[in-house]
């Protein structure tokens, strides 16, 4: 049982934890009250003062701050005592507490307890007093001096924030603590006032692509709408751009990440946006290796960044692309959507070969975005092109079938061959040359020769040829390029001897014309002559007539130069397409010499130094050349005038040489054809219409030979040539009536009329042959005789001109005998003039008296006149001197006329009797050639003889004794000037005439089967053997001519435009490889091209 201090003790620690819960009840009210009521306060402070993040900051942390202060001590203070966690009151500190509440108590209560405190010992005493004490006031309740009513005065308190919210509540205004409230709570937020308008985001999402522009669009909705808005974006505001209805914009460029922005308007903020990033496909960087064809030649390449490619087709193309953000990789190939191969993470690749150009666009993709960052190049693929070959043709006009090229060929990298192609379009035959050319270079200058004498062709036959050039294109395989073709017209006979009229019609006027220019000069120099006689100097009147003459000369200098040429281009035309006699070749190159002499070298000189004198106003000087070239006109004048009548001469020659041969192809045709009439060997029909192109032919022939008779006349020695227009007429009568006949199947009738046709065309024919053995007046014996006459005469006059020099050089000038010298000279003069005149005549007959024999008399009768001058004017120093010259000229001149009287006598003597087409002067022995034809001429008539396969049947008109014994003159004939020929042959060192001799001895067999009558197979057999024995004879003599011709001359240089084509071919291949030098090796092919079309452009 406790003992009553033990109660007493109890009854005190209750009182204790009654205490705390008062003190907790009343600090719940009062902390209540005092929150509230701060809470209310700063909610109605933030919601008139609208503070911002900071103000709101330090209310809300003041207020969580004064609230964790109060609650602690109103509150968790007595929580904690009552759950008796810290310091408590004490027995003493309660005994006091409840003393003062009960006045019976008073200090009892503490004196007990106090009196236990000092009892440390175990007097009885004092336990017993303690005791007692503790018995009194055991039942006074202490528990009551605490009442939990006296907390009701505090309720009042706290009712009122209870009636504030109430009142805001029922006045609708709890917004007013609300709203202030949650912000300070909220203090981090910023908060805007209630603005008189809102900011109405117009933007259906806050999202943008990286990389991109984003347009953030805000709309003004109010009452009252500023006419300015700001986006506020770190810290600083940026004006927005006005758009209509208070629409407001600003352009965000190259979004790189998420953006915080809000707007400001009239002072007022909205609240914050953020603008959301999602990352963007995109290519980062790729590469590009390139493998080229071998065929090119070119290393691989390697390029970074470079899309846009220049490819040779064929090429294997790989791309890297290298990406950020990206899943997916496509390319778009032209139309086609093709998928790349993923290596790695952000790493793709791609191949393709070069084929045909195109457009390419890069298309990066990611889950989030599509493609944004695409990218379009140009991939243009060079295909390999086909060659060019370009080539340039150049006649020398002196060797027409004889055709220069020169050409270049082009190609992208390279060639495989190039090829010369001739092509026959009549008969489909065709002839490749191949061409040696650099395939590993891609431009190339080629020079070729064509000789057209390898085709073979013949008259009126066409050729044409072209280059064709292959390239060496390893892809598509080799590509062919092929040249303009040129053309090649062999004329026909009958075109061939109408340009040859139509060239010769112009050389004979362009020479008429010189004739009249150097007239025109001799008159123009005399005057000029006459009117300088007197000055020293030149004045500018003077310098501009000499000009004039000057220039006068000029021109018919240059066109005597074009004389010469287009009469070598005449000939060579001849000559390259029909076969020329011998004497009409000799004839050809008189003339050529000749054209070529009428300048002289002196002449040019001495015209040169004139135009400098003229410069250097030296009048003496100048009419010494003057005078020096007045007297070389004259003799141009002469020779210009000769020139012409041998070029006349000439053109009736070969007009009359052709006429007779175009005659004897007529008559042996017509033969035929009566033979064919005979023996019914061919349909009437056929034998008509043959008839009929003969009749043709024949009226050509006889216009011709009216064109050869007005030839004639022009020639002031005319030919001996005798009317022959009834003969002509007779023979078309006779053809006529032959054709007639034989339309009327009338063979008896025709056969007579084509015989008698016949008959007069050997007539027309002999007549002709008469003309050209008989030249005219005189033939070559009275032109010796007139060349001895001369020569004599000019050995007198060197006689008497070389006494009258001794003569005069011991006369003094006062002697009356030096009158008589002066007759002397004089008569001396006249005789000189005779001679020239005489020799100048003689000169437009025979070639071979050259120009510079006519030079050399004209000197002399020059020198006679200036010294008959000196004479008269008793200068007998000059005279002399110049006397000396007329005998040094004079001997000159004998001797060179001296050498053609020995020429013309050879010629003469190597003349046959009775061979009419080898009596021209000059003309010398039958070649080879010649002695063919008649060969050929004599087996035709032999055939005529025999009808018979066999030689058994007789012909029913058998020929007579007249007609066997010309055939067989005609043979012997024949076989003597191959015997002379063979003599000739075997004299020489290497000279072989067995085929000669063998042709001989069939030629003595015969002459006695003509003889004999007897001419059978074995007989024309033997004909075809002797022709070709002559054959082979005619190629050792054009071989023995060619020998000859390498031995006297230098190698034949090209014509000097071939000439200067080769030298630019030259110049070009080393142009072509300096160029390979300057080009850069790493530049493109198109770069190249054009590095090497610029080389060409300014070359």
């Amino acid at each position: 049982m406790q003992d009553a201090y033990s109660i007493l003790i109890n009854k005190l620690s209750a009182f204790t934890q009654k205490y705390y819960k008062n003190q907790l009840i009343r600090g719940l009210v009062l902390c209540f009250t005092i929150v509230a009521i701060g809470l209310i306060t700063f909610a109605v402070i933030e919601y008139y003062g609208r503070f911002g993040v900071v103000a709101r900051a330090i209310l809300f942390w003041v207020f969580v701050v004064l609230s964790t202060l109060i609650l602690s001590l109103l509150v968790f203070r007595p929580l904690f005592k009552l759950a008796k966690i810290g310091e408590r009151l004490s027995d003493d500190q309660a005994a006091k507490i409840i003393g003062s509440h009960f006045d019976d108590v008073s200090d009892k209560l503490l004196n007990v307890i106090q009196l236990k405190k000092q009892n440390t010992g175990s007097t009885a005493l004092i336990e017993a007093s303690i005791n007692q004490k503790a018995a009194e006031l055991k039942p006074i309740p202490f528990l009551n001096a605490v009442r939990f009513s006296e907390n009701k005065r505090y309720i009042r308190y706290a009712l009122i924030p209870l009636f504030i919210f109430a009142g805001l509540y029922a006045a609708d205004r709890e917004d007013l603590i609300t709203e202030s409230s949650a912000r300070i709570i909220d203090y981090k937020t910023e908060y805007t006032p209630p603005k008189p308008f809102e900011f109405d985001v117009l933007n259906n999402s806050l999202v943008c692509i990286q990389n991109q522009n984003y347009t953030v669009t805000v709309q003004l909705r109010g009452k009252e709408i500023p006419s300015e808005a700001y986006i506020q974006m770190a810290g600083q505001p940026i004006k927005m751009k006005k758009k209509e209805n208070h629409l407001f914009e600003y352009n965000l460029i190259n979004v790189q990440k998420p953006q915080v922005f809000k707007f400001n308007a009239g002072g007022l903020y909205s609240e914050p946006y953020q603008l959301n990033v999602l990352p963007a496909p995109s290519l980062a960087s790729f590469e590009l290796s390139i493998e080229y064809p071998k065929y090119i030649g070119k290393e691989n390449q390697y390029l970074e960044n470079t899309g846009e490619v220049l490819i040779p087709e064929g090429s294997n193309v790989r791309w890297d692309f290298f990406t950020e953000n990206t899943d997916t990789f496509r390319v778009l190939w032209g139309e086609r959507l093709l998928n790349t191969k993923k290596t790695s993470k952000n790493h793709f690749s791609f191949f393709r070969t070069a084929k045909t150009s195109l457009n390419y666009t890069l298309l990066p993709f990611n889950s989030d975005v599509q493609t944004l960052d695409s990218v379009n190049y140009n991939f243009k693929v060079v295909k390999d092109g086909f060659p060019i070959v370009d080539v340039s043709e150049v006649v020398d006009s002196t060797n027409l079938k004889t055709r220069y090229f020169q050409g270049q060929i082009k190609d992208d990298y390279g060639f495989r061959k190039l090829q010369f192609v001739v092509k026959k379009p009549n008969n489909n035959w065709d002839s490749i040359v191949p061409i040696t050319v650099n395939t590993a270079t891609n431009i190339e200058s080629f020079f070729f020769v064509f000789d057209l004498n390898t085709t073979q062709i013949k008259e009126g036959e066409s050729l044409e040829y072209y280059f064709e050039v292959y390239d060496n294109d390893g892809v598509n395989g080799s590509k062919k390029s092929q040249s303009r073709a040129f053309e090649f017209n062999a004329p026909t006979e009958e075109e061939l001897q109408e340009q040859q009229e139509i060239k010769t019609k112009d050389l004979k006027n362009q020479l008429e014309e010189n004739v009249e220019l150097a007239k025109d000069l001799q008159e123009e120099f005399e005057e000029l002559r006459k009117k300088l006689l007197n000055k020293e100097e030149l004045s500018w009147e003077d310098k501009q007539q000499v000009s004039e003459v000057l220039d006068k000369q000029k021109k018919l200098e240059k066109s005597i130069d074009q004389i010469s040429e287009k009469n070598k281009e005449k000939n060579a035309q001849l000559n390259e397409f029909s076969e020329q006699d011998k004497r009409i070749l000799d004839k050809q190159k008189q003339l050529e010499a000749l054209m070529e002499e009428l300048m002289t070298e002196e002449m040019r000189e001495l015209f040169d130094e004139m135009e400098a004198l003229m410069e250097e106003m030296k009048t003496d000087e100048w009419m010494k050349k003057l005078e020096e070239l007045q007297m070389s006109n004259e003799d141009l004048e002469k020779e210009l005038d000769r020139n012409l009548e041998m070029l006349k001469k000439f053109e009736f020659e070969q007009a009359l040489e052709e006429s007779i041969e175009k005659l004897q192809e007529i008559i042996e045709q017509q033969e035929g054809l009566k033979e064919s009439n005979d023996e019914k060997s061919q349909p009437q029909e056929s034998i008509t219409e043959q008839q009929e192109e003969l009749n043709k032919a024949f009226e050509k022939l006889s216009d011709k030979l009216d064109g050869l008779q007005q030839k004639n006349e022009e020639l002031e020695k005319k030919a001996n040539l005798s009317d022959t227009d009834s003969l002509q007429n007779t023979i078309e009568e006779q053809m006529k009536e032959s054709k007639e006949s034989s339309e009327k199947n009338k063979r008896k009738k025709t056969t007579q009329s084509q015989q008698k046709a016949l008959d007069k065309m050997e007539e027309l024919k002999e007549k002709l042959q008469q003309a050209q053995s008989q030249p005219g007046e005189s033939g070559p014996p009275e032109d010796m005789n007139a060349l001895r006459q001369i020569l004599e005469n000019l050995i007198d006059l060197s006689l008497d001109e070389e006494k009258l020099l001794n003569d005069l050089s011991i006369t003094n000038n006062d002697d009356p005998e030096y009158v008589s010298l002066i007759h002397w000279q004089n008569k001396l003069s006249d005789d000189s003039k005779i001679l020239e005149d005489s020799l100048y005549a003689l000169s437009k007959r025979q070639a071979q008296i050259k120009a510079t024999i006519n030079r050399e008399m004209r000197a002399i009768s020059n020198n006679i006149e200036k010294s008959l001058y000196n004479m008269s004017e008793r200068e007998s120093e000059k005279a002399v001197g110049k006397q000396q010259l007329v005998m040094t000229s004079a001997n000159n001149l004998a001797l060179m006329l001296s050498d053609v009287l020995q020429s013309m006598q050879e010629d003469l003597a190597d003349k046959t009797p009775g061979q009419q087409q080898c009596d021209k002067p000059g003309s010398g022995n039958p070649s080879p050639s010649d002695i063919k034809k008649m060969q050929e001429q004599l087996k035709k008539q032999l055939e005529q003889m025999k009808k018979g396969p066999d030689g058994s049947k007789k012909p029913k008109n058998k020929p007579g004794g007249k007609d066997l014994a010309k055939m067989m003159g005609r043979q012997e004939m024949i076989r003597q000037q191959l015997e002379k020929m063979a003599e000739k042959i075997e004299e020489s060192e290497s000279g072989n005439s067995d085929n000669l001799r063998d042709a001989i001895d069939k030629m003595e067999q015969t002459e006695e089967d003509i003889a004999n009558d007897r001419i059978t197979q074995e007989t024309l057999n033997r004909q075809n053997q002797i022709i070709e024995h002559l054959l082979e004879a005619e190629k050792a003599d054009q071989e023995r001519d060619k020998d000859k011709k390498r031995e006297a001359k230098e190698a034949t240089q090209l014509p000097h435009h071939v000439q200067e084509l080769l030298e630019e071919y030259q110049k070009n291949k080393i142009k072509q490889s300096e160029m390979l030098k300057t080009i850069p090796a790493k530049l493109k092919p198109y770069y190249k091209g054009k590095v090497k079309e610029y080389f060409k452009n300014i070359d």
